[in-house]
């Protein structure tokens, strides 16, 4: 019978670090690994150690490549530092900063699959351009976890920046559009099984189809254009639109509006798009097939360009 006892050897971990192992969810092979690290270290009073892939393999009884598998995820998580000097066995450090590691939702356990769907915004359900939102902003004292992260379009977020929604309704509306993504992607019940078992009492009229969340507007909400974008042109658009069938909903003109937002900050000039919709008769707008042209191209790097576009984003909400 096993009989540890701690005058024979034991190692020293913060309450912090525990508390924060029995959230954090990794492999079985990675908690070897990590273990096998933390022993070879805390164990011994030392921060770091080099330690051989076949002192592993006896330690956690892995092979080889597993043990090379969960260190490099482990260390893409940025649980763990490798050192690789000019020797053949690298040194190995358990990284104390649990802030620094890699994100993990609470929302989904671990045997959940990646989601199906395509990230989308959380208030209108816009996908091809979206930006993360800090529900309590950064500057309030807010955390850089993803708990306090929310999907959102250019124009939500717009929106959001201005006051139109709280951080409570935020909260709310992340946590139930969540609960809906896990249910739409993995139909498990509460004991995990993933096939479910129809009982007599179970029958078509019972059984409903999960749908993706789409989130109620109000068809009185104001839809705020940007800076760069004149009414007139906008209400052009508005007016061109009337004759297609059905007509154009609230929530159809912002998620046009969204589009034409993403395709003007890949440097695509938002007038002639309106206009070759209108001349050619479309119902939304498409990608010219013409390379898009900024002032600054030629001046600066892409990515510089980009950075400058998302400071004058920046200070405009500011002064909003």
């Amino acid at each position: 019978m096993a009989s540890p006892q701690v005058e024979n050897g034991h190692i020293d971990i913060a309450n912090e670090i525990a508390e924060q192992f029995c959230r954090y969810r990794i492999s079985g092979e990675e908690w070897m690994v990590l273990w096998a690290i933390i022993r070879k270290t805390y164990g011994w009073k030392k921060k770091e150690d080099r330690i051989a892939l076949s002192q592993f393999a006896v330690m956690t009884g892995l092979k080889k490549p597993h043990i090379v598998r969960a260190l490099r995820k482990l260390q893409s998580k940025r649980i763990i530092v490798i050192k690789n000097d000019t020797t053949d066995i690298n040194s190995y450090r358990f990284n104390k900063d649990f802030d620094k590691w890699e994100s993990l939702s609470k929302k989904i356990p671990s045997y959940f699959k990646e989601s199906s769907l395509k990230p989308f915004c959380y208030l209108c359900g816009f996908s091809d351009a979206i930006e993360e939102h800090h529900i309590n902003l950064r500057s309030d004292g807010g955390s850089d976890r993803v708990e306090n992260k929310i999907i959102l379009c250019p124009n939500c977020h717009t929106l959001v920046h201005k006051g139109k929604y709280t951080p409570e309704f935020l909260r709310t509306k992340k946590d139930t559009t969540e609960k809906t993504i896990i249910k739409i992607d993995n139909p498990i019940n509460e004991i995990g099984v993933s096939k479910k078992i129809h009982t007599k009492d179970t029958t078509k009229d019972t059984i409903t189809k999960e749908k993706p969340p789409i989130s109620p507007k109000n068809k009185n909400e104001e839809i705020i254009l940007p800076e760069w974008l004149s009414k007139e042109l906008w209400e052009q658009f508005k007016e061109h639109r009337k004759i297609f069938k059905p007509k154009l909903s609230h929530q159809a003109e912002q998620l046009n509006l969204n589009k034409l937002i993403d395709l003007h900050n890949r440097g695509h000039d938002p007038k002639v798009i309106i206009e070759e919709a209108i001349a050619h008769g479309w119902k939304s707008f498409y990608e010219p097939k013409n390379k898009p042209t900024h002032p600054l191209k030629g001046k600066f790097s892409d990515k510089t360009i980009q950075n400058i576009e998302n400071f004058k984003t920046f200070i405009a909400m500011g002064e909003e």
